[in-house]
């Protein structure tokens, strides 16, 4: 399931979050990883990290002004419950 918000000053939108939330078998999650690497750049995390950040500068630069874009953010947050044991290297 997704949801997203629009976080707006003076009417215009600065952010916009959005969260996505599902189950992910463990054997995907270098594939889960390698994609969002190469939408937003290489990472040097931890494997298991519970918080972590990816950011990205784009291809193009947006004007000068309020408008002004300098880059984007995604923040990935995994929750790991240490008692499941397919949580376990």
């Amino acid at each position: 399931m997704a949801a997203g918000k629009k976080y707006t000053a003076a009417g215009m939108p600065t952010h916009y979050e959005c969260s996505l939330h599902g189950l992910l078998a463990k054997e995907h999650e270098p594939q889960l990883r390698t994609r969002l690497e190469a939408l937003c750049g290489d990472t040097e995390a931890a494997h298991y990290e519970l918080h972590h950040e990816i950011s990205c500068i784009p291809c193009f630069e947006t004007p000068i002004g309020s408008l002004r874009r300098e880059d984007h953010a995604l923040r990935l947050r995994i929750e790991l419950d240490p008692a499941d044991p397919l949580n376990t290297e």
